[in-house]
Order: structure tokens, then sequence, then C-alpha cells
């Protein structure tokens, strides 16, 4: 049995609340926060759990921040939601506590008994009428379980969303090319086209346990950076003050649940290899100098600097050669950012070629284009929906060896 991270609390309200109740009511804002969240929890507010316990994604565990609340909204009688995360995600527990007891002590049972229910409900035995937060249909549709807790609280609400974050159903099919390395900022655009983006406007969201996975799903942790920027974009663009939970979920998945389709990271770059004079090579994560999401640094540092060390050593060999480097981009976004962000990613480049390799900067000219270069592939659909597969193949600093006559 593998250990949980002591932050997490594995029985999902297992032990019963200390329940406030005996102050009348709990704080309505939260102190400063010791976790280092940046959000200010309204602990006199609904809350929506969006759980995961599906395969490929480890055993949901409730973050100490979600137990709070959570016990916080028992005591004060606001809304609970749970939402169960499959492919075919609904409400399984929806209750607001009404306190009928007159001492301290007789609302305190109330509470206990109240959090008993939501125990039961993510146990996967819920008394009638609630429903087990266990997947029951194939696949997982986190958007879509994300957009319902959305709407179960109000502006101050906190949503807290348990999952890996990997979907696997459209519009947001991780299995699909280019999915773990699409730039979030594009996805987010693309999520505003298509009018999936929740109207978080208000409220609080939490997120745990984005990029972790169980058996048989590979890990994927030199992509949970872009999971992880992928849903807190969308939260964001949503209006929500976000925070992640950075602490990794390491139990096993979830037993006797319908199964959810692996989805394999790409293969790893070949070994580097010096490029004929007078050639061009597109630079790119397929060898490994890919950038961090919206930014213009290396997502793999070590790769990079091989892959360049080579393009150095051919632009060196042959002092006839120039390198004209250009950035492009996917049809993301405005023409200004995709402009910018690829001129600062080809920067990025000559930067590392003159500082880190020798080369003399007088040898190399970078620019950024956008999505106005020769070569440029459609990335969106017919219906607007984002080919993720040509979207990567646009993302690149194409680096050419100009020979001078």
């Amino acid at each position: 049995m593998k250990t949980p991270h002591p932050r997490k609390v594995t029985g999902l309200l297992a032990v019963a609340a200390v329940s406030m109740a005996a102050t009348g009511c709990t704080e309505s804002v939260a102190s400063p926060n010791p976790d280092g969240y940046q959000c200010a929890y309204n602990y006199n507010a609904p809350v929506a759990l969006v759980i995961g316990a599906r395969a490929n994604s480890p055993e949901p565990q409730l973050p100490a921040k979600a137990h709070e609340l959570v016990s916080a909204a028992a005591d004060n009688g606001q809304l609970v939601t749970i939402v169960r995360i499959d492919g075919n995600p609904r409400i399984v527990f929806q209750k607001q506590l009404k306190h009928t007891a007159q001492n301290n002590q007789g609302r305190r049972d109330e509470s206990n008994r109240f959090l008993g229910e939501i125990r039961l409900v993510l146990r996967g035995t819920p008394p009638s009428p609630w429903l087990p937060v266990g997947a029951v249909q194939p696949e997982a549709d986190v958007l879509s379980a994300f957009r319902l807790g959305v709407r179960a609280v109000p502006a101050k609400g906190t949503v807290i969303v348990v999952d890996s974050g990997v979907q696997t159903v459209a519009p947001l099919n991780f299995q699909g090319d280019g999915m773990l390395t699409v730039e979030p900022a594009d996805l987010v655009d693309y999520v505003k086209q298509i009018k999936l983006l929740p109207d978080a406007k208000g409220r609080q969201v939490l997120f745990s346990g984005l990029g972790d996975t169980a058996l048989p799903q590979a890990k994927l942790e030199a992509y949970r950076a872009n999971i992880v920027a992928l849903w807190r974009g969308i939260a964001k663009a949503g209006g929500a003050c976000v925070d992640v939970d950075s602490q990794a979920t390491t139990q096993d998945a979830r037993t006797g649940v319908p199964s959810v389709s692996v989805v394999n990271p790409p293969p790893p770059p070949p070994p580097p290899t010096q490029p004929p004079p007078c050639s061009t090579v597109d630079l790119a994560d397929n060898n490994n100098v890919g950038f961090l999401p919206n930014q213009d640094v290396f997502r793999n540092p070590r790769g990079a600097r091989a892959t360049l060390k080579e393009l150095a050593a051919a632009l060196l060999s042959d002092p006839r050669q120039h390198l004209r480097l250009t950035g492009t981009s996917a049809n993301f976004g405005t023409e200004a950012g995709r402009i910018q962000l690829s001129n600062d990613r080809a920067k990025a480049v000559e930067n590392a070629l003159v500082n880190d390799m020798g080369v003399p900067r007088e040898r190399i000219s970078s620019t950024g284009v956008g999505t106005h270069f020769p070569g440029f592939k459609e990335d969106h659909g017919p219906n607007g929906e984002m080919l993720s597969a040509a979207a990567e193949q646009n993302r690149k600093v194409i680096a050419e060896l100009v020979c001078e006559p």
C-alpha cells in the first residue's frame, strides 16, 4: 500500500469533523493561508467537489483545505455538491444542511451526520437518494464535470477538483497528437471559441492531483506543467481565483470502475545530429527545443543545449554560412501576441547559441512571424475545432543555414 503525502487526507472525511457550531457559525473568509494558497476562501459559502474516482487516475484524496471548507459548509447550512467525473459526468450529491437543534452539541451532531453522508458517497456506499462518486461510464470528461461544479456554486463559493486532469473525450482529448505539448493559452482560446468556458467569475477554484496518474496510464511527469497550466488557464479565463495543490498523489486507481483510454506520451526525440551545410531544420519539441507554456524558456534545457550545440557546430564549420532564425506559432490568440511570443522564442535560441556556444551574434538574425510563414498548416477544422497535431507543427523556430555566395 502506497503512503499518501501527509497533507492529503486519505479517508475522504473519514474522521468526523470537530464542528465549529459551538461558536454559532464559521468566519466568512479565511485568514492568511498557511498552505501558500493565493485565494481568500469563503467559509460561509457553498462548496462543490468534482471528484475523479476513475481508472488511470489515483484514488482521490482531498487536500486539507477541502475538509475545512466542507465542514464549514455543514456548520453554516451551505449547499454541498459532489460531481462525478467519468465519460458522462453528473451530480451525485447535492444537499444543504438545515440545522434544527437548539444547542451547540445538537448542531455538532447534525453536522457530523451530514458529513457522514458525504463520506459514504465518496466511499461508494451512499444512502438513498444519492449516488456513488465512482465512475460508471468509460472515459473521462473533466471539462464537463468542472462546468457542472462551477454552475453548482454562486460567486464567493468554492469548486475543488480532485483528478489528474487528463481528459479522454472531445473537445480536450489528450490522446490527440500534440495535446500534451499544446500551448495552454491556445487551448484556452479554443475553449472560448466553442463556448465551453465555465462562467466562474467570483469563485475560488482549487485543483488537486493534476498530472498524477495510475497504472495502466504511464506517468506524465514531463507534461505536468502543461496540464496544470491548461486547467489553471481555463478556470482563470472564466473569472475564478485559482490555486493548485502541488503535492503529488501516489495511490493506485480505484478498482471496479470502467476503463479509460491510455494517453501515450510522444516518443523521445532521437539523438541530435549536425545538420548539413546550407540546410534548414525545424527546432521544436520533437528535437528537444520546445518551450514551457506561453514562455520563451526551454522545456528541456539539457536536451535543447545538445541540439543547439550541433547547430552551432554546423554554422561555425563554414564561414560562408549565416543563421536565420524565424519563430512561428499556431493560429490562436491575438496576432500581436503570436508575433511577440514567436519572436521571443527565436531570440531565446539566438541567445543560447551566442552565450553558451560562442557563435558570433553578427552571424545570426532572428525574428518572429506568428502564423505568417510558408508551410503553415491549417490548425482549425471546418467547425472551428482545434487540430492539435497541425497546431503542434506550427509552433517552432525555423533555423536556416544560409550560404553566402
